[in-house]
């Protein structure tokens, strides 16, 4: 169809009711009313709305609305390009061109006519005389006598239902696609399309397809319905990637220097997948940063307040729809609002010209300018300068620093010493770490005609002692653990020499070894006591202990080298672990476990086999609502347990009965004693056989 022959025609027909055909085949429409006494019955320019006056007929405005979506997805109407139009041959029509009123493919045109109230207004679509729909409905809607506005409908004289649920599986280098065919009509065929290019027919009612030896690289597939009126939209698309996939690469940006309470704006865009995949992005921040969105390719955050400058070290993961990156890191310094506070230090501060300096920057805070003046005259505004001093004397260094929020400056007085005659140095340095002592041993200097008069001894460029020769030896003692440097200078009556070459030295905390005992096995009710004392430090240094028991078993004391327990009662032999770590003021141990394996004794009824008569020790002990008491019996006897206080005065009477030997065991509440230390005593056919201790706590 030649776009010049597009025509949009509607036409009505009086009868008994109205009749309106507009040639579209599918549409919305409106209508409203106005009051047209007096006024031009062809001015397009009046209220959309109408009122009837006493059964009148009056002049009425109709608003058709048209959704031609499809007529342009189909090519048979271009907007720009085409005309659209609309003739009729009732009251002298004039022909209106369609607009897209909303930029949403609705076209509108306006028709005037009379009507009254009880009218009714048949129309339906037609495009050119090329398709027709006379063989289909009419539609309509009747005047009433209210303002009104017809609410949007939807008209299917031609129904283009889209396929559905597409779906596209790679494999190797095909491409499996399957799709639902639409709800209702029948297809002719389906256009399948890769890359907005037809590829494929397949014909009703097959709706699966192999795309095969598909291109390397992105695709984007959908799927249309082709019916005898023309073609439907598309499907879903399906954008799938053929051939091997290469996983992506992350960029999280370059690092940055802000300062606290500004806005941070990251930048993932420098990622990308050398596939051409597209990508999602993943960041991870550690605690204190909050993204705006940690899924967005350049989220922001808050810089937070920082007590020192502080680097937060972001990462990036980015994803192609099926493998992730390696991660990205970026750092971002958060500089704390402070002006800086200089400090330096230098190495070797001693010796002959020329004398060669470096300098190191100690600053706090973060620095944007360094200014030093060396005391000879000579300036540099390197962070960490190396300078030669070539002559001799004794000399100040000054270092300035700036950073945005100020500026500070340190002076270190008769900083660095240099002589004129050659002072050779100790040779040598060595040391032998024991334990937190450092013995020190050095060479000293080649002989000459200058008078050594004795050792400087330096521990982090302080001077710790003087040394006098002939001795070349010193220990430095009772160090805590950490890293230390040392050297050693020569002082002669001309000066002090250069340093030797510095060592590190590093004194360590090797972790104490905790030791908790042989495995033990006990019956129930004895008493056991643990045994920590193997547990030893490689520095010698004193320990702490911390045992750890089950919940069925109370330590008198768990930091204590041996602490005792009452072995709990058992329905049969169990085994009970219980930890031991020590702690050598520095470190902790690994844990040690020490077995305990608890034999229960026969019960009551049972057959006596090398059993005691005995009281067992009460559990738990110290109580405070209850506790178990036990006892057993060789053979059978007369039974009195009884409650003494710690003036020697019974108190109560808990038993006294005869008993066929066996084990037996009982709760006591104490509820009509106080507080207090008190004993349990067993008396076996009237003989004290056993008193064990007790305290009941409230």
């Amino acid at each position: 169809m030649k776009k010049s022959t597009m025509v949009l025609i509607l036409v009505l027909v009086l009868t008994s009711s109205l009749h309106a055909v507009m040639g579209l085949n599918g549409g919305i429409f409106q209508n409203s009313h106005s009051d047209q006494n007096n006024a031009d019955p062809f001015d397009m320019n009046k209220p959309n709305e109408y009122f009837i006056v006493g059964g009148l007929k009056q002049n009425l405005i109709i608003t058709f609305q048209v959704d031609m979506t499809l007529q342009i997805w189909n090519g048979w109407f271009v907007p720009g390009a085409d005309t659209s139009a609309v003739s009729g041959s009732m009251n002298g029509w004039n022909k209106w061109e369609l607009t897209d009123v909303n930029g949403d493919e609705i076209y509108t045109g306006e028709y005037s006519f009379y009507g009254s109230v009880s009218d009714v207004i048949e129309y339906k679509y037609r495009i050119n005389d090329n398709f027709e729909l006379f063989d289909l409905p009419n539609r309509n809607f009747t005047i009433d006598d209210t303002v009104t506005t017809i609410p949007v409908v939807y008209y299917n004289d031609f129904n283009p239902n889209t396929p559905t649920n597409l779906t596209a599986v790679v494999d190797e280098w095909n491409v499996d696609l399957d799709w639902d065919a639409p709800a209702t009509r029948d297809v002719e065929y389906y256009n399948l399309y890769r890359d907005d290019s037809v590829f494929a027919l397949v014909y009703h009612p097959t709706t699966s397809y192999t795309d095969t030896s598909v291109p390397f690289g992105n695709h984007v597939y959908y799927v249309t319905a082709m019916y005898p009126e023309g073609q439907s939209l598309p499907s879903n698309t399906q954008t799938v990637f053929v051939g091997p996939n290469t996983p992506p690469i992350a960029d999280a940006g370059d690092d940055q220097i802000v300062i606290e309470g500004h806005t941070v704006y990251l930048d993932g865009s420098g990622s990308y997948d050398p596939d051409g995949l597209p990508l999602t992005y993943h960041w991870s921040t550690p605690s204190g940063i909050v993204l705006s969105d940690s899924t967005a390719v350049d989220p922001t955050f808050v810089a937070p307040l920082v007590d020192e400058d502080t680097i937060f070290t972001l990462s990036l993961i980015v994803f192609d729809g099926e493998l992730y990156s390696d991660p990205d890191y970026v750092d971002i310094t958060v500089l704390n609002s402070m002006p800086p506070t200089a400090d330096f230090s230098a190495f070797p501060r001693t010796g002959s010209i020329p004398l060669e300096v470096t300098f190191t920057d100690e600053s706090y805070s973060y620095i944007t300018d360094w200014n030093w003046n060396f005391g000879d005259g000579e300036t540099s505004d390197e962070q960490n300068p190396v300078h030669i001093y070539t002559s001799a004397g004794i000399f100040s260094v000054t270092l300035a620093v700036t950073n945005f929020f100020g500026t500070d400056n340190i002076t270190k007085w008769n900083y660095v010493h240099v002589v004129s005659v050659q002072l050779d140095p100790p040779t040598n340095l060595t040391y032998v770490v024991n334990v937190d002592d450092v013995t020190l041993d050095w060479d000293a200097p080649s002989s000459g005609a200058k008078t050594l008069s004795f050792y400087k001894l330096y521990r982090d460029d302080t001077v710790i002692v003087a040394i006098y020769p002939p001795t070349t030896m010193y220990t430095d003692m009772n160090l805590t653990i950490g890293e230390y440097e040392y050297f050693v200078t020569a002082v002669y009556t001309e000066g002090e020499s250069s340093p030797t070459d510095p060592v590190i030295v590093n004194i360590i905390d090797n972790p104490p070894v905790a030791d908790a005992g042989p495995d033990q096995t006990v019956d129930e009710g004895d008493y056991v006591q643990l045994d920590g004392s193997g547990s030893y430090d490689p520095e010698g240094l004193t320990l702490t202990y911390n045992w750890t028991a089950p919940a069925q078993i109370t330590l008198d004391d768990p930091a204590i080298v041996d602490p005792s327990f009452t072995a709990p009662l058992v329905t049969q032999d169990e085994v009970f672990p219980i930890e031991l770590m020590v702690f050598d003021g520095n470190s902790w141990s690994d844990p040690d476990t020490v077995f305990i394996t608890v034999h229960e004794l026969m019960d009551a009824g049972d057959q006596p086999q090398n059993l005691d008569t005995a009281l067992h020790a009460n559990y738990p002990n110290p109580f405070t609502s209850e506790t178990s008491i036990s006892f057993s019996l060789k053979e059978n006897s007369q039974v009195k347990i009884e409650i003494y206080n710690i003036k020697g005065e019974r108190v109560s009477t808990l038993m006294n009965e005869n008993f066929d030997s066996g084990v037996y065991s009982f709760q006591w509440d104490g509820m009509d004693l106080s507080a207090g230390i008190y004993f349990i005593k067993l008396m076996v056919n009237d003989k004290v056989t056993d008193i064990h201790k007790t305290i009941i706590l409230r």
